[in-house]
């Protein structure tokens, strides 16, 4: 609700916070120069969750392996009757988001109408690169579980990785929803760069006008 209202009063291309004492309503303030979503970014983004699901995934065969050859048979099972299937449900998941994605990213180029929105890349780099990383604390957890003989303790952080991920799909889901009908273009620099790059060698002009005519009076 913050995030649309936010968009309501301007959003990133002319953002003015409300102000009741103001005939206008709204307090003049410069609009900082922000760039929209861009294909190179996105790619980088949508990259990051393919690690994070695909390892996921494909790590649990491998942990499972390892599980037998240490005798961990308890473990073992649960990672192949729960585990393992989750995760493969979370890749598909998310192959079926990220095509979502990328289809609006093209309606985006070509001046269509979108089914969402598109999230901004920043956001998504973050989160992809903060949880890539815990993909590898995700593994040394189950390790030292199995090796401390915690079977029940690895498979508690195996479904906890799965749940994680679903939740993470979850959020890139609803980042997409609440920008639907307000972040529809891609490549495109807004329009407050070239006004902020404006209003910036204006008031530079100004100021060297206003010491002239200081300088002049001296």
């Amino acid at each position: 609700m913050v995030y649309r209202e936010w968009y309501r009063l301007g959003g990133d291309k002319h953002f003015h916070p409300p102000a009741p004492w103001s005939p206008k309503g709204i307090e003049e303030m410069p609009v900082v120069p922000i760039v929209g979503p861009q294909t190179k970014w996105l790619n980088l983004a949508l990259m990051f969750f393919d690690g994070i699901l695909g390892l996921s995934l494909l790590g649990v065969p491998f942990m499972m392996w390892w599980m037998f050859s240490r005798q961990a048979m308890f473990a073992f099972k649960w990672y192949g009757l729960a585990v393992l299937p989750l995760s493969a449900l979370a890749w598909l998941c998310w192959l079926i988001l990220k095509r979502a994605i990328r289809r609006d990213m093209a309606a985006a180029r070509n001046g269509l109408p979108l089914r969402n929105g598109i999230p901004h890349h920043g956001m998504l780099i973050i989160l992809g690169s903060k949880f890539l990383l815990t993909v590898g604390v995700w593994v040394c957890q189950v390790v030292s579980a199995v090796v401390l003989n915690l079977e029940l303790g690895a498979i508690v952080f195996g479904i906890a990785n799965v749940v994680t991920n679903f939740l993470l799909i979850g959020l890139l889901y609803l980042m997409c929803r609440i920008e639907r009908g307000f972040s529809v273009t891609i490549d495109e620099k807004y329009e407050a760069i070239d006004n902020a790059s404006a209003s910036s060698a204006t008031k530079s002009g100004e100021c060297e006008y206003t010491v002239f005519i200081h300088d002049n009076a001296k």
